[in-house]
């Protein structure tokens, strides 16, 4: 398991995380016809943020030596699914979707 992240690592992945829980929530409003217009507008943006996001984590993994920035996320998010000092209410399928976006699937 990876070690604690470091204060921009946690700044990259608390937004990111935050950014999928607003998705998942639009998303969840949506199933239950209660997204409005400006819900149904942001989606677009918040996919941009998101992608915007993983994107800056791969670069900072990439600029500190890491070979691998998806297995260190990987590594990371497994971290974080286990550290409840910090990352207490963080859900599965937050992280469950970040998984799906690191994988292509």
């Amino acid at each position: 398991m990876s070690s604690d992240l470091d204060k921009k690592e946690t700044y990259l992945y608390g937004t990111l995380l935050a950014l999928i829980q607003e998705n998942l929530v639009a998303f969840e409003k949506h199933q239950q016809g209660k997204l409005g217009f400006w819900g149904r507008s942001r989606a677009s943006s918040r996919n941009s943020a998101i992608d915007k996001f993983v994107q800056k984590v791969i670069d900072y993994k990439s600029a500190h030596g890491d070979d691998d920035p998806i297995g260190a996320m990987e590594r990371d998010l497994a971290y974080i699914q286990q550290d409840s000092r910090v990352w207490d209410d963080i859900s599965d399928d937050q992280l469950g979707m970040l998984r799906k976006l690191l994988t292509g699937s």
